[in-house]
C-alpha cells in the first residue's frame, strides 16, 4: 500500500480505541423544555450506551461546562452502570464532533521516542458550515478550538498505547463529515460541500485535494457532485449520503420515487461513483439503501420547542430533514444505525447494513431528535483509530 506524505487515516471500519461525542446545550439547535435539550440529550445517551454496550470500545463525552458534567454523570446512570464511558470538559458552539473534533491519522513508519505509533487529531479551520453569511451558527470561537482541547484531554489515557498530538491545518476550512476514507489511500466527498464558495473560496479544486491527500494519505479522492437533498446545513456532506463499507465498496442513500428530487440526485450520484476507479485500481461495487419513507418535515410542535438565538438557523414547519439510514456509526463490534419510525424502510435499512455488515450487531435507535438538529449519529460521533492496526500492517 502507497502512503502519502507519511500519514494514513484509517477507514472507520478499523478498530478504535474510542469514540468522541459532544453533549448538546444549544436551545436553539436542540428542542426542550426551557432551553434544557433534553429529548437530544435523551438521543445522545442512548447512542453512547450502544457504542459502549455492543461497540466495545470507550465512550468519550465531552460536555460544554462543568455543570453539565455533573448532571451527566448521574443521568448516564439511569438505566444501570456503564463501563468504558468517560465524561470531559470543553465548551463548543454546538454538538457535532465528527466536524469540530479532530480527524486523527497515524504518522506511517514513524514511532516516538518511547517506541509507540504516533496518532495526529487533525485540527482543520472550521467556519460554522459557511461563516457569519451562510453559515449555520455564527460566530464559532469555541468550535475553531475544540479539536486541540480534546486531544489534549484524550492523550493521557492513551499515553501507554499511542503517542497522540495535534496537527494543525488551518489554511483549509473542513469539516469531518465532509469526507470518508477507506483505509487504503482513497478519499470520498461532494463538490457540493468542498466547492462551495462559502468554505474556501480562494482555493482550487486541485489544491483542496492536495491538502486532504498530503494530510490524511491518500493518493486518490472521488468526487460526487451533491450531497443528500435538503442537507442544507452542511452544503452536502458526503457522510449523509455515501460512504465506505469496505474497500472498493460504497453505499449509497437511494429513491425509487421518482417524484422525489432524490430520485435523480442518487441516480447521478451512483453513475459518478461507477465511472471511477479507487486509489487501488478497483472498480466501485454501489450497494443502495433506500431513504426513510415517507420523508420527515418539522412539525409545529418541534419548532415551538426550539429557543431561538441569534447567530443560528432557525427551522420552519414543513421544512424537510436531510434524513439518511447511511448516517450510521461503525464501532469495533457493532453498527449504530438510525431509526425514523418508518417501520417499512426502517426494516429495510436494518437487512441492508446487517448484510454489509455480517459479523457486527445492528443496533438501531430512534434518532428523530438528533436530526431535528441537523445531523444524525454518524454526525455526532468520531473515532479514535486503535495503534494496533498500524502497528499490525
Amino acid at each position: 500500500m502507497t502512503e502519502v506524505a507519511g500519514t494514513r487515516m484509517p477507514a472507520e471500519y478499523e478498530p478504535h480505541l474510542g469514540v468522541i461525542l459532544h453533549y448538546p446545550h444549544i436551545p436553539a439547535v436542540w428542542r426542550g423544555q426551557n432551553g434544557d435539550c433534553r429529548y437530544a440529550r435523551f438521543a445522545f445517551r442512548e447512542v453512547a450506551r450502544a457504542i459502549s454496550r455492543h461497540g466495545k470500545e470507550d465512550v468519550h463525552m465531552f460536555c460544554n461546562d462543568e455543570a453539565d458534567a455533573a448532571k451527566l454523570r448521574i443521568d448516564i446512570k439511569e438505566k444501570g452502570e456503564v463501563q468504558g464511558i468517560f465524561i470531559h470538559v470543553a465548551p463548543s458552539n454546538d454538538s457535532w464532533a465528527r466536524d469540530t473534533g479532530p480527524t486523527f491519522a497515524f504518522k506511517v513508519d514513524q514511532t516516538s521516542s518511547a517506541g509507540k505509533p504516533i496518532l495526529k487529531g487533525v485540527d482543520w479551520d472550521f467556519n460554522a458550515y459557511g461563516g457569519p453569511d451562510s453559515g449555520a451558527y455564527w460566530p464559532c470561537e469555541e468550535d475553531k478550538v475544540l479539536a486541540t482541547k480534546m486531544v489534549e484531554k484524550l492523550a493521557p489515557q492513551y499515553g501507554d498505547q499511542v503517542d497522540m498530538g495535534v496537527m494543525e491545518r488551518k489554511q483549509l476550512v473542513m469539516e469531518g463529515g465532509s469526507f470518508h476514507a477507506d483505509g487504503e489511500d482513497t478519499i470520498l466527498t461532494t463538490e457540493e460541500c468542498l466547492l462551495n464558495k462559502n468554505r474556501n473560496p480562494e482555493m482550487t479544486k486541485h489544491e483542496i485535494e492536495t491538502i486532504l491527500k498530503e494530510t490524511l494519505g491518500a493518493s486518490k479522492v472521488i468526487w460526487m457532485t451533491k450531497g443528500l437533498y435538503k442537507d442544507l446545513d452542511t452544503n452536502g456532506h458526503v457522510d449523509n449520503i455515501a460512504c465506505f463499507v469496505k474497500p472498493g465498496h460504497v453505499l449509497l442513500a437511494w429513491s425509487n420515487d421518482i417524484s422525489d428530487p432524490q430520485y435523480d440526485i442518487s441516480r447521478q450520484c451512483e453513475a459518478e461513483l461507477l465511472a471511477q476507479k479507487d486509489a487501488q485500481g478497483r472498480s466501485l461495487t454501489v450497494h443502495k439503501i433506500l431513504c426513510p419513507q415517507p420523508p420527515l418535515f418539522y412539525t409545529q410542535e418541534e419548532v415551538d420547542t426550539l429557543t431561538p438565538m441569534e447567530g443560528y438557523v432557525g427551522r420552519d414547519v414543513g421544512e424537510r430533514m436531510a434524513a439518511s439510514y447511511v448516517n450510521f456509526y461503525i464501532a469495533n463490534d457493532a453498527i449504530i444505525l438510525p431509526g425514523f419510525d418508518r417501520p417499512e424502510t426502517d426494516r429495510q435499512a436494518r437487512e441492508v447494513i446487517q448484510g454489509l455488515f455480517p459479523d457486527k450487531k445492528v443496533v438501531q435507535l430512534y434518532t428523530r431528535e438528533i436530526i431535528l438538529g441537523g445531523g444524525n449519529i454518524h454526525c455526532i460521533t468520531q473515532q479514535i483509530p486503535s495503534p494496533a492496526i498500524e502497528t499490525t500492517k
